[in-house]
């Protein structure tokens, strides 16, 4: 079969390691562009892009969450057993748990409807535990929540 020989191009494009390492291993070169202003390098659909660092030399990873830095805590009193309670998430939300202030279960969902009865699908946090999101855009979620058990209080902590 006609064609080129791998091992020409796989050996052309190797290098070795330098002085520190000592390892003597070879690899590839993966080249990349300082670009402080940021954005695309690319103009159209389907053209190839090189890997971007900034001034640093670290690597720019997009959709990256920022920190969260500001707590909001809520107490919701679920006075009676098996009835849907809820609370909207702040605005900017990217984090969140939610647990039983006591030693009982509570079933959560992110549509109502669904725990009162209970109606799949919805989710358990079982008895002692709690439920965590995070590295998440909450903002506009809220969450529907039941308890079996009368006058429980359902904490939700929100980061912004």
């Amino acid at each position: 079969m006609a064609g080129i020989q791998s091992t020409s191009l796989a050996t052309a494009a190797r290098y070795e390691e330098d002085t520190p390492a000592a390892s003597g291993d070879k690899g590839t070169l993966v080249l990349g562009v300082r670009n402080d202003a940021g954005g695309s390098l690319v103009d159209a659909n389907g053209d190839y892009a090189p890997l971007q660092f900034n001034a640093n030399g670290e690597l720019v990873v997009a959709g990256g969450v920022a920190p969260s830095t500001v707590p909001v805590i809520y107490n919701v009193t679920m006075t009676l057993a098996n009835t849907e309670y809820s609370q909207a998430l702040p605005a900017n939300a990217t984090r969140f748990s939610l647990q039983c202030h006591t030693n009982f279960a509570i079933r959560f969902a992110y549509e109502t409807g669904r725990v009162a009865a209970p109606i799949a699908p919805y989710s358990l946090v079982k008895a002692g535990w709690n439920y965590y999101e995070q590295d998440i855009d909450a903002t506009g979620r809220t969450l529907f929540f039941a308890c079996a058990n009368a006058a429980q209080v359902a904490e939700i902590i929100a980061w912004t």
